[in-house]
């Protein structure tokens, strides 16, 4: 009896850990002209899927396609994963102004968090913000706050950045 339930413990284990794994196989077996539709015409999980290869890769030939991503997309979960993929490309200007205005105008706190964590991303490095990420921050420790985990990065990264409480 305790045979036959470590072996189908073994099993069970086995069976989560392929099921969880296979998003990840699933997006390194297709090409790159493959993830590039995806990208754009893939389902909600496809374009993850996409988003995480070209974060991988730090293809900063994608950035034009992973905004559009962001801009367009209804899908909170894919418009988090564009911005996370931003930060890990981690190339400065339209990938800035891209974070900011979403950080302005998108009202969900998950978004606005994975935004200002590309953000962060993007500027770890340097000693001092980008004005228009600088301004992005300011424009969230203002408006964005509410919510715990927004108000927990923000404060975290005003000193760094030497966020305004008002902009």
């Amino acid at each position: 009896m305790k045979f036959k339930r470590t072996f189908l413990a073994i099993i069970a284990f086995v069976t989560f850990a392929i099921a969880s794994s296979s998003s990840l196989i699933a997006y390194e077996a297709k090409s790159i002209d493959q993830q590039k539709v995806l990208l754009s015409t893939g389902t909600d999980q496809e374009r993850i899927d996409a988003l995480l290869y070209f974060a991988d890769e730090k293809d900063k030939s994608q950035i034009p396609a992973i905004i559009e991503v962001l801009k367009d997309t209804d899908s909170p979960d894919v418009a988090s994963q564009a911005a996370i993929t931003l930060g890990r490309i981690g190339e400065k200007g339209d990938s800035t102004t891209a974070l900011k205005d979403k950080i302005l105008f998108d009202e969900n706190p998950e978004v606005v968090y994975s935004c200002i964590l590309g953000l962060f991303n993007i500027h770890k490095k340097d000693e001092e913000v980008d004005p228009t990420a600088k301004e992005a921050l300011s424009f969230a420790y203002k408006n964005k706050s509410k919510d715990a985990f927004v108000a927990d990065i923000l404060e975290k990264l005003k000193a760094k950045f030497a966020i305004e409480e008002s902009s």
